[in-house]
């Protein structure tokens, strides 16, 4: 994998950011962002932007991770410890509390597990040590961590189907219950006045 160019300069854009206030900021933010999906990407770039041009001479690596959700193995399986990303969307959705989810009911998530997650941290960090000793070493190398190709991903359960199976699964264990405001029940839409609509 390689670090795809980014049109601006982070510093640029750091001192910028520093004098410029919110509204401003939201006015340019569209055009900063050109074909990147989100801010959250967008600054993620312009990392590793920054690493390339200033970090070159340090034995680096760069893991690119998808969605990272629960534990697969270690230290046990289905363990989790926030809310973030799929998490909290599970969380919401079990104890009622979602009820409208503005989504792509067709999206399959390539959601990893951590332990992998970590696991692939710990060798890339031995990796890179080992290529740094033997001078072999292109700082900095990019790894992606994600659910592997497209016909693994294809197999998995759409967001929908992903909702269904959790509430399936702590409805037959008979845990939960005692979290929950109400009965869980989700629309997913990607119609933003319908999102709107009922959110109110």
């Amino acid at each position: 994998e390689i670090i795809y160019e980014n049109p601006f300069e982070p510093e640029k854009l750091l001192s910028a950011a520093e004098w410029m206030d919110e509204d401003m900021l939201d006015l340019i933010t569209d055009r900063l962002l050109n074909k990147f999906p989100n801010t959250y990407a967008f600054t993620k770039g312009l990392a590793e932007t920054y690493l390339a041009s200033h970090a070159k001479h340090l034995p680096l690596a760069i893991i690119r991770p998808s969605i990272i959700g629960s534990t697969w193995r270690e230290p046990i399986p289905g363990f989790v410890d926030n809310y973030m990303g799929p998490s909290g969307v599970l969380a919401a959705y079990l104890t009622g509390l979602l009820r409208v989810w503005f989504a792509d009911t067709t999206v399959k998530p390539n959601i990893i597990p951590v332990d992998i997650v970590v696991n692939m941290m710990i060798a890339i960090s031995w990796y890179t040590w080992q290529q740094t000793n033997a001078n072999t070493h292109i700082s900095p190398s990019v790894f992606n961590c994600c659910a592997g190709d497209e016909e693994i991903v294809q197999s998995r359960p759409t967001s929908e189907q992903w909702l269904k199976i959790a509430s399936e699964q702590v409805h037959s264990h008979s845990i939960g219950y005692q979290c929950q405001f109400r009965w869980p029940r989700t629309t997913i839409t990607l119609n933003k006045d319908v999102c709107c609509i009922l959110h109110l």
